[in-house]
């Protein structure tokens, strides 16, 4: 299974499509933080919600549309022989990097990139249209 998401990877970085990947460690090691009513922070063992199937890995792709998305969620659905779940973000941030200001720490790159524009990509649920 591995090999086949490594060339599913690769594949994808061909394609020029793959923005970011992250594997995630097991369920188990998750800690969970929850704010309580009284201003304090509860942190459990454990994952967020008790259920038998967990997050085990994502992609962050750029897809044209809705079908060539799904596209790429076949080939992981196989590759990872798992259900892989498709949809796109609520919203948009561009990142841009600052000029100057390189250091040693940083590798010669320029940190923290500066975020410049929030680009909402579908309409708030719930919130109303103008003129209600």
């Amino acid at each position: 299974m591995h090999r086949e998401i490594d060339v599913l990877n690769d594949e994808m970085v061909a394609a020029g499509g793959r923005i970011f990947v992250g594997g995630l460690s097991s369920a188990s090691s998750a800690r969970s933080l929850r704010a309580q009513s009284d201003g304090t922070l509860l942190v459990s063992d454990g994952p967020y919600t008790e259920t038998k199937e967990h997050v085990v890995g994502f992609w962050v792709l750029k897809a044209a549309d809705l079908n060539e998305a799904l596209a790429w969620g076949r080939k992981a659905a196989i590759a990872c022989r798992a259900s892989v779940e498709v949809r796109p973000f609520y919203y948009s941030v561009e990142v841009r990097q600052l000029t100057g200001g390189r250091s040693e720490e940083s590798n010669g790159k320029v940190w923290p990139p500066t975020i410049t524009e929030h680009t909402p990509l579908e309409p708030e649920q719930n919130s109303p249209t103008e003129g209600e």
